[in-house]
C-alpha cells in the first residue's frame, strides 16, 4: 500500500468539500514539499450525524534558501550589458529557475521614472514581493534591494546603515542595506536582520584601505547592543575575499573582513572556501552570518549557482559578470504544546467563490487571526497576520485554496475558490 496515501485522500477530498474517515496516525514523507512533517495531533469530529477523524500535520522544521546576486548596472543604459530589456529578462528568469525565498540584488538603478525592482516582481509573479532601499536614486546608480517569496517571508522594514562606517568607506555613501524581514516557519516567524553590502571595487591599496575601514566600523555597530542579539545574515558583494585579499600589493595580504573570520564565537563566513573558477580565485559574493543563526545553517550547504546561470546564454555578457551564490537554512516550528482544536468551518468564509480580491472570515473573536493559504498541492502561498476579518487576497490566482485561521489554540479550515 503507498504509504501517502492517506494524506493524499484527505487532502483531495478537503479540497473538494468532503472529509473522509482516515487512519488515527497519517504517514507522511519527511521530505514532502521540501519540508518536515509529523503528526501534531488529532481529533474526532461529527459532520452530519458520523464520527470522522481529521489529523493535523503541521512542518517540524522548513528549510530556507537564501541567495546574493550582484545584477552589473541592471537598468543603466550607458553601461553594459548593452540590451537592457534582455538583461531584466534574463534575470528574472536566473531567479525563478533557483527557487530562493530571499535574493539580496546590488547595483540596482531606481527613480521615479523606472522602478527595476517592481519590474522584476512584474515579471516573477505575483507571489514575489520586492523593496529597495536607494542611497542614489537614479538608473545608473547602484543600490542594493530583496526579492522574495511572499508565502515564506514577511517584509518589516528597510533603512540605510549610515553608522556603520564613513560614506568615503562605503564607496562614497553606498551604504549597507538593512531589511528587516520575517520568515514564516509554519506557526512561527523567524526574525531576520539582513544586510546587504556593495563594497568599494578595485584591487588597489587604497581601495582595499577603504574595504578595511568599512568592515571594521561595520563590525564594531553590530557587536554593538542595537545588534548582538540579532540573527544577523550579512550579505552581498564584499568586492574581496573572506580569507586573503585581492589587493596584490597589500601588506600583509589579509582579508579586510579578517576581524569577522577571526571573531568565530560571533561570526561564520560561510562562503569562504568557494572558488570562481572563471577568474581562478575565491568567490568575492559572500554570506557571513551571527551565532544566533549558526544552528539553523545546514553545514556546507553553500554553492554558485551554476545550474540557474547555465539556462542563459552568454551569461557573462548578456545577463551579468556575477555567479548568483547560495545557503540553505533549517528553522523548526516552534508550536504551541497546546491541544489544538478541530471545528468544522467549512462556510467561515465568504464570498465563495471570491470575486473581488477580499475574503471575509465569520469569526466573532477579536483577537489575532494567524492566517494560512495552500493551493490544491498543498503549497502554502499566503500568510497573514490580521485582527479584522476581512483579508485582500487580490495577489492570489484562480483556483481552489484551503485557508487555515489560527485564533488562540483554536484552528479552523475552510475551503474557497477564487475566480
Amino acid at each position: 500500500m503507498n504509504k501517502n496515501f492517506t494524506f493524499y485522500t484527505f487532502l483531495v477530498l478537503a479540497l473538494s468539500g468532503f472529509i473522509m474517515p482516515v487512519a488515527a496516525q497519517t504517514v507522511v514523507p519527511t521530505n514532502f514539499f521540501n519540508d518536515e512533517y509529523s503528526v501534531s495531533g488529532s481529533q474526532d469530529m461529527t459532520l452530519s450525524g458520523s464520527t470522522y477523524q481529521t489529523t493535523l500535520v503541521s512542518p517540524d522544521s522548513i528549510q530556507f534558501k537564501i541567495t546574493t546576486l550582484n545584477c552589473e548596472w541592471l537598468s543603466c543604459s550607458t553601461q553594459d550589458p548593452s540590451d537592457d530589456k534582455l538583461q531584466v529578462n534574463n534575470i528574472a528568469k536566473v531567479i525563478a529557475t533557483m527557487n530562493s525565498d530571499i535574493v539580496a540584488v546590488q547595483e540596482i538603478g531606481t527613480s521615479s521614472t523606472y522602478a527595476t525592482i517592481d519590474t522584476l516582481v512584474s515579471k516573477l509573479g505575483s507571489q514575489w514581493g520586492g523593496h529597495i532601499v536607494p542611497w542614489d536614486a537614479s538608473n545608473c546608480s547602484q543600490n542594493q534591494g530583496i526579492l522574495y517569496k511572499k508565502a515564506t517571508v514577511q517584509f518589516v522594514s528597510s533603512s540605510l546603515i549610515t553608522n556603520g562606517g564613513s560614506s568615503n568607506n562605503w564607496s562614497s555613501g553606498r551604504y549597507p542595506a538593512l531589511y528587516n524581514i520575517n520568515l514564516v516557519v509554519g506557526d512561527t516567524l523567524i526574525p531576520i536582520s539582513l544586510i546587504n553590502i556593495h563594497a568599494k571595487a578595485m584591487s588597489d591599496a587604497t581601495s582595499y584601505a577603504r574595504r578595511l575601514g568599512a568592515s571594521q566600523s561595520l563590525k564594531t555597530l553590530l557587536d554593538g547592543s542595537s545588534y548582538n542579539t540579532k540573527n544577523i545574515i550579512l550579505i552581498g558583494d564584499y568586492n574581496d575575499y573572506l580569507i586573503g585579499t585581492q589587493c596584490t600589493t597589500c601588506s600583509p595580504a589579509d582579508s579586510p573582513y579578517k576581524n569577522f573570520m577571526d571573531d568565530t564565537q560571533n561570526y561564520k563566513g560561510l562562503t569562504s572556501n568557494l572558488v570562481d573558477p572563471d577568474y581562478h580565485s575565491p568567490i568575492i559574493d559572500n554570506i557571513i552570518i551571527s551565532n544566533e543563526l549558526f544552528s539553523s545553517y545546514v553545514n556546507n550547504s553553500d554553492f554558485r549557482e551554476t545550474a540557474a546561470t547555465a539556462t542563459i546564454t552568454n551569461y557573462t555578457t548578456t545577463t551579468t559578470d556575477h555567479t548568483p551564490i547560495s545557503a540553505l537554512f533549517k528553522f523548526k516550528n516552534k508550536r504551541s504544546t497546546a491541544t489544538p482544536q478541530i471545528q468544522d468551518t467549512r462556510s467561515s468564509v465568504y464570498p465563495n467563490p471570491v470575486t473581488n480580491g477580499i475574503l471575509n472570515f465569520v469569526n466573532p473573536s477579536d483577537l489575532e487571526k494567524q492566517i494560512s493559504i495552500f493551493d490544491v498541492v498543498g503549497r502554502n502561498v499566503f500568510n497573514a497576520s490580521i485582527f479584522v476579518n476581512k483579508l485582500d487576497i487580490g495577489t492570489l490566482k484562480a483556483g481552489i485554496y484551503v485557508v487555515k485561521v489560527k485564533t488562540g489554540n483554536v484552528v479552523t479550515s475552510s475551503r474557497f475558490i477564487v475566480k
